[in-house]
């Protein structure tokens, strides 16, 4: 070992005097902080070494004798004195500074090097032989603790005497003693505060660091205590709760272990053990189990109980089946859902009754739809667990993933907040949504004018590549844009135009698959048309008059026509009538995303909503008798439709005259345009979900045209929409501020669409030919933008926008259903 390894060795040559009273002053710090660090800095020190132990022989190991021999016996341990006991007497060690030596004032440094250093050139031989015989007596760590009885016994003695023990070092001499004790209190043994002790450690010997390193110990700043921060009063008001939520997470993270601990420190429990009974037993499907403790987790609620009964008797049921055993299906809707089900709702346990008829697997799972993925899924188990939450209490049992659902919704608020959000991928949970303008596509990067007349309608396709224009011209033009896209060229190349209408095309719809595309025309008919060829598929002639809109459902195999003769068809690909209306004169309709329900507009100002679930014999069920509800925000809803055959779940009637309709990505929000002849016209938000109007936009202009309004944006947190003063407006969903009003067109802009994959794109077609491509402005180059700022805040005062006309700038007022008006900055 190096000689720094144990600055007592060094101190054995009777040469190294100055060296060997820097390495007590070393040990007497290094033995002070230890005893700071384990607690021991107020118990008595250890007694003196007697006066027959010497400085060890240089060449010689510790432990050995004269002759290299061990010791026969070690010698035994001296009691410790008691308190206020007589220090016991220093010993001069010969050779003038020996390793047990007190520290000598004026002695050199650690650092420095005895002014007879070079006397010891001699003994340089003896120095290296000695941690050779060290290394091979001892081969391992020379700080390995000791193994056996004897080995014990011999550390001790060593430690009593003033010796090192075998490879390891050697022990504080009575100086150490003295310098450690101001740490204690005096004269009763009670340790003094920690940073105490390690001040005066440090004022005994300044090179207790240099001491610390040469002996493998790490220094050790002086322990200060941080006072806790007072806790938050939603914490004190909800602690019980956030403890129960973060079991949950560990829990789910997999972090069993931490989670006992987090409830053997808090006392606060994740749940009871009935409750978590009950949860495992509808998770593993012991239904006997499940029913059997039904009762306690509802809370003694006879209402709710027999409604988690039904709903556990529903899931074996539907398992039963499923596995095919049909006289155990049979006997569970006997005896067990037939008792429980709701009178009110007779259909349930009548579709229920129908699923016996179901010859397999396969053909009972298309029955159910998307809701039941089968009864050995483990996702169909949680979700009945999910369906239990609403009649058993959160007390008792806790939502699955409460705590996720609560950070999703905290996350979806401020994205309703960020009104320039535009961005849909993955964003931290550490800081709240940041966005600015920079990514509002207010910039035209092309305007295309190869339609020769008025272009009426726009669309994207849904994987955004590719782009439809029906125009009066009769034609429709599919342009591709992965070029534009992605900045090879500055305007796309028209892929086909699509001629074979007699008259005006209304209207243009892309397949799920973006394969096919469908127009309607006022010549009464709808023509397929492949996407990849440009040729027709099939020609559709059903209705008698103009056809004014067209919607597929999701699955692509059908869709929806209506027209001005008051009938809405729906076709089959190969041009087969599936259902056929009779309603009132539809200007607009559109589907689901779940192909559940139907939407139009008509001539007599209202919404209508179709049910499109179908009963066990493909056949869409019955509607309900209408019955009126009462008003809400001037918009009256009707339960049912006015005909028996019609399948309407619902209508909303409005005072103005409706345009045009558009749904939400999830389906359940609508955008309707709305003309009034004596004001502005103005855009209206309906929530289909609550049946209610929930927002009022009037930064648009319409009067007498059809204006197509969309929603826009990554998250679709935008509406966009033309006006009849040739702008394109952008507006802010959730609070109706107005964004950006483009210039450019030269008439009436007729639609505008968002591109479903690019949120950077926007189109929009007008009464003046063409379309323009919208993206967000290109960055500038760094002079340039200097430059442009430093105009800015020489010219423009206020808080608008200089990117855009500042000189045109007007305030706009939004008005919210319940009558507040939200101001907002017009800037054109």
């Amino acid at each position: 070992m190096a000689d720094d390894n144990n600055g007592g060795n060094a101190g054995n040559s009777t040469n190294n005097d100055g060296s060997n009273n820097n390495s007590n002053n070393n040990n007497n710090t290094a033995n002070a902080v230890f005893a700071v660090l384990t607690g021991d800095a107020g118990q008595p020190p250890p007694a003196a070494p007697s006066a027959s132990s010497s400085p060890q022989e240089p060449g010689k190991a510790d432990g050995e004798d004269s002759d290299g021999k061990q010791p026969a016996e070690p010698a035994a341990t001296p009691p410790l004195e008691p308190d206020g006991a007589a220090e016991p007497a220093e010993e001069e060690p010969a050779g003038g500074g020996g390793g047990s030596g007190g520290a000598q004032e004026g002695g050199p440094p650690a650092d420095c090097e005895p002014e007879d250093a070079g006397e010891t050139a001699p003994d340089e031989q003896q120095k290296q032989q000695q941690p050779q015989q060290q290394e091979q007596q001892h081969p391992t760590n020379n700080h390995a603790a000791p193994e056996t009885p004897e080995e014990e016994e011999e550390v001790a003695s060593s430690a009593a005497a003033g010796a090192a023990p075998k490879g390891g070092p050697r022990p504080p001499a009575p100086a150490a003693e003295e310098a450690a004790q101001p740490a204690a209190a005096p004269g009763n043994g009670v340790a003094a505060p920690a940073a105490h002790a390690a001040a005066a450690a440090a004022a005994a010997n300044p090179g207790a660091a240099v001491a610390l390193a040469g002996n493998g110990v790490a220094a050790a700043a002086p322990l200060s205590v941080v006072p806790a921060a007072p806790a938050h009063p939603f914490v004190e008001a909800h602690r019980t709760e956030l403890v129960r939520l973060t079991l949950q997470m560990l829990r789910s993270l997999g972090h069993e272990g931490s989670a006992r601990e987090l409830e053997r420190e808090s006392g606060v429990q994740l749940q009871e053990d009935f409750v978590s009974r009950f949860r495992d037993s509808v998770l593993c499907g012991d239904w006997r189990a499940a029913k059997e403790g039904a009762a306690r987790v509802c809370g003694g609620d006879a209402g709710a109980e027999k409604k988690v009964h039904f709903a556990l008797a529903r899931q074996q049921y539907l398992e039963e089946l499923e596995t095919g055993s049909r006289m155990a299906a049979l006997k569970v809707l006997r005896e067990e859902l037939t008792p429980s089900a709701d009178p009110s709702r007779p259909a349930d346990l009548h579709g229920l009754t129908c699923l016996l008829t179901c010859p397999d697997k396969l053909s009972l799972r298309r029955r159910l739809g998307p809701d039941w993925d089968g009864g050995d899924s483990a996702s169909s188990r949680l979700g009945l667990l999910r369906a239990l939450h609403e009649h058993i209490p959160p007390e008792l049992l806790l939502e699955e993933n409460r705590l996720c659902t609560l950070l999703q919704q905290a996350q979806q608020l401020q994205k309703d907040r960020c009104v320039y959000l535009n961005d849909e991928g993955y964003h931290t949970l550490l800081h709240d949504w940041r966005s600015d303008e920079s990514t509002l596509p207010v910039h035209t990067q092309s305007t295309l004018s190869d339609h020769r007349d008025e272009v009426w309608h726009i669309e994207f396709s849904h994987n955004g590549r590719y782009l439809a224009s029906a125009s009066c011209d009769r034609t429709v033009l599919l342009y591709d844009l992965q070029d534009f896209i992605e900045g090879k060229t500055r305007k796309p190349p028209v892929l086909h135009r699509l001629e074979g209408h007699r008259d005006a095309v209304t209207q243009v719809a892309f397949s799920p698959d973006d394969t096919h595309v469908l127009t309607c025309s006022m010549d009464a008919t709808v023509i397929l048309w492949a996407v990849g060829s440009g040729r027709q598929v099939h020609h559709f002639k059903g209705h008698d008059e103009a056809v004014s809109a067209c919607a597929w459902l999701p699955s692509g195999n059908a869709f929806f026509t209506a027209a001005v003769d008051r009938r809405v068809i729906e076709w089959d690909r190969s041009g087969k009538v599936i259902e056929k209306w009779h309603v009132p004169r539809v200007l607009d309709l559109c589907v689901t995303p779940d192909g559940k329900n139907l939407v139009t507009i008509d001539s007599e100002k209202q919404i209508t909503v179709y049910d499109l679930t179908r009963d066990t014999c493909g056949k869409l069920a019955f509607p309900r008798c209408a019955a009126e509800v009462p008003v809400q925000n001037d918009v009256t809803v009707y339960e049912g439709g006015y005909h028996p055959n019609d399948p309407v779940l619902f209508v909303m009637q409005e005072s103005d005259y409706l345009t045009s309709c558009s749904l939400s990505r999830c389906g359940r929000f609508l955008l309707c345009g709305v003309a009034v002849k004596e004001s502005r016209g103005y855009v209206q938000l309906y929530d289909l979900h609550l049946r209610r109007r929930v927002r009022r936009y009037t930064a648009t202009k319409q009067v007498k045209f059809v204006l197509r309004s969309a929603f826009g944006g990554a998250t679709q947190n935008f509406v966009v929409s033309g006006s009849e003063d040739g702008k394109v407006v952008i507006l802010h969903r959730q609070s109706g501020q107005l964004l950006a009003s483009l210039p450019g067109h030269l008439k009436s802009v007729n639609c505008v669409a968002w591109n479903p994959q690019y949120p950077g794109l926007l189109a929009s077609c007008s009464d003046d030919k063409t379309v323009r491509l919208w993206t967000p402005l290109p960055s500038p180059p760094p002079s340039v933008a200097d430059e442009e700022m430093h105009s800015a805040e020489d010219d423009v005062s206020g808080d608008g926008d200089s990117r855009l006309d500042a000189d045109m700038m007007t305030d706009e007022t939004n008005k919210t259903d319940d009558g507040a008006e939200t101001s907002s900055t017009k800037t054109d």
